[in-house]
C-alpha cells in the first residue's frame, strides 16, 4: 500500500512538472510573439525546449529518487533492441511511404502536386547552395538525426514511454495505463500545450 502511495505522488509530480516545464517556457513565448510581453525569445528555440519538459521532468525525478542506478536504467532501456530489426527498418521507412501516399491521393482528388525540386529541408534547414550541389539525399541522415536527437521524440518519450508509462503499469493493467497516459494526458493536456506554441509567431 504504502509503495502504491508513492507511485502514485511520484506520477502526479511528473506530470506537474512536465507540463509546468514545457508551458513555462511556451506561455512566455507565445505572449512575447504577440508584443504582449518585452521579450526577445527565438520561436525554434522556445518551441524545442519546451518540448523537453517530459523527458527533463524524468530526469530530474529519477535523479531524486533513484540516483544514479535509476538515471542508468532510464537511459539504459533505449539501447534495448527487443524486436527483429525489420521492425526498425519498418518505423524508419514508413514515415516517407506515408507521406507520398497521402500526396498521391491528395493529387488524385485535384490538390497541388508538391514541389519536390524546392522540399521543406531547404526552407528548414538554410544551407549554403553550394551544400545542395550533391543533391538532398546525402543530406537525409542528418535530417533524421536531428529529428531523433534533438526534436520532439527525445523530449517526450524519455518521460512518456520511460518513466510514466511503467509507473502506472504497477498499479494498473497495460491497457488501462496506455488509455490514461495516451488519451486523457498525453493527447488531451499534452496536446492543449501544443497548441500554444501554435500562437507563437
Amino acid at each position: 500500500m504504502e509503495q502504491s502511495k508513492f507511485e502514485n505522488r511520484n506520477l502526479r509530480l511528473f506530470f506537474l512538472l512536465a507540463f509546468g516545464i514545457s508551458w513555462i517556457v511556451w506561455i512566455p513565448a507565445a505572449l512575447a510573439s504577440h508584443g504582449l510581453l518585452s521579450l526577445q525569445l527565438s520561436p525554434v528555440f522556445t518551441g524545442l525546449l519546451g518540448a523537453f519538459g517530459p523527458s527533463l521532468a524524468a530526469v530530474i525525478l529519477t535523479g531524486v529518487f533513484q540516483g544514479k542506478a535509476g538515471l542508468s536504467s532510464l537511459i539504459g532501456r533505449m539501447l534495448m533492441w527487443r524486436v527483429g530489426i525489420q521492425w526498425y527498418v519498418f518505423v524508419l521507412l514508413w514515415p516517407a511511404v506515408l507521406s507520398l501516399m497521402t500526396s498521391a491521393i491528395s493529387i488524385l482528388f485535384g490538390g497541388p502536386t508538391p514541389d519536390f525540386a524546392n522540399p521543406p529541408i531547404l526552407r528548414i534547414y538554410p544551407l549554403p547552395s553550394e551544400a545542395f550541389a550533391v543533391g538532398l539525399l546525402p543530406l537525409l541522415p542528418f535530417v533524421f538525426l536531428q529529428q531523433m536527437f534533438i526534436s520532439s521524440p527525445m523530449g517526450e518519450e524519455i518521460g512518456w514511454r520511460g518513466y510514466a508509462l511503467p509507473g502506472l503499469q504497477k498499479t494498473r493493467s497495460a491497457l488501462s495505463a496506455s488509455v490514461i497516459l495516451g488519451i486523457v494526458l498525453n493527447r488531451l493536456q499534452w496536446e492543449y500545450g501544443k497548441q500554444i506554441v501554435s500562437y507563437i509567431k
